[in-house]
């Protein structure tokens, strides 16, 4: 079943990449069918267009932007809310975790390998009741707190994949300006540096920002779903989150580490 036809901003996977970072700030088209563009200055001597489409279209993949079709599990069937508001928010944002190969994959050979989970459990990618009564805290704000790890020393990681449309790239850089941190303003300051893959090869898989404890990955070519779209990117940098070694060609900033420094 499709998702219902709304109005949409098209923002095609360049614009994903700067906008509020350079800040300016960029015009709506006025009409359907009408567009802006412009570019922006990613590093000396390099340089990002964007393109901004105004168009009726329904968004038909909320996880990610390029995809034609919906995804069979955001289909409303068994679903238990009576509330349309929930109902809307439970398919978009939970309903994708119920999908039977993640189960199999959960209740099979990851039980098998971890040898600890007790017979009479199993696992589960979401719960209806759980999402229910999350309600009231579901869109709060965490930038206090986010800012409170920050000053405490705790090593923060932020990252976004390109082409989320929930969980956008530029919604993700608005709320990081809003920290209160004190290194916030050298770490607006510092320039994206470009991650690349395969050493052999000029196309970029990512771009990072770090500055003392906090980094932020912007990883292009992927959705919502960072690991399944883009997972060697996602492993690498999951690797570096970790502190472990990592051949990633570009890369000349600081290895955070999950945890408090010492």
């Amino acid at each position: 079943m499709e998702l219902a036809p709304r109005i949409c901003v098209l923002f095609l996977p360049l614009l994903l990449l700067l906008g509020p970072s350079t800040g300016a700030i960029v015009d709506l088209p006025p009409d359907e069918g009408k567009e802006v563009w412009d570019y922006v200055t990613v590093r000396k001597d390099a340089h990002m267009f964007w393109w901004l489409y105004y168009a009726t279209n329904p968004c038909k993949n909320f996880y990610n932007i390029l995809t034609k079709t919906a995804p069979m599990f955001t289909t409303r069937s068994s679903l238990e809310f009576t509330q349309s508001h929930l109902v809307q928010l439970y398919q978009r944002h939970v309903r994708h975790l119920n999908r039977d190969d993640l189960n199999q994959l959960m209740n099979g050979p990851i039980r098998t390998k971890l040898k600890i989970i007790p017979k009479d459990c199993s696992w589960g990618g979401q719960a209806n009741n759980v999402f229910l009564n999350m309600e009231e805290d579901f869109m709060k704000p965490a930038i206090s707190v986010v800012d409170e790890l920050l000053e405490a020393g705790v090593n923060v990681t932020v990252y976004n994949g390109q082409l989320d449309l929930i969980v956008d790239t530029m919604g993700q850089e608005a709320w990081v300006r809003k920290l209160k941190w004190t290194e916030l303003s050298k770490f607006n300051q510092l320039k994206w540096k470009p991650l690349y893959n395969d050493p052999t090869s000029s196309e970029t898989s990512a771009f990072v920002k770090s500055h003392k404890n906090l980094a932020f990955y912007w990883i292009l070519k992927a959705g919502h779903m960072v690991p399944s779209d883009q997972g060697d990117t996602a492993l690498k940098m999951m690797k570096l989150v970790t502190g472990q070694r990592v051949g990633w060609t570009g890369l000349q900033v600081s290895c955070l580490a999950l945890g408090h420094r010492s």
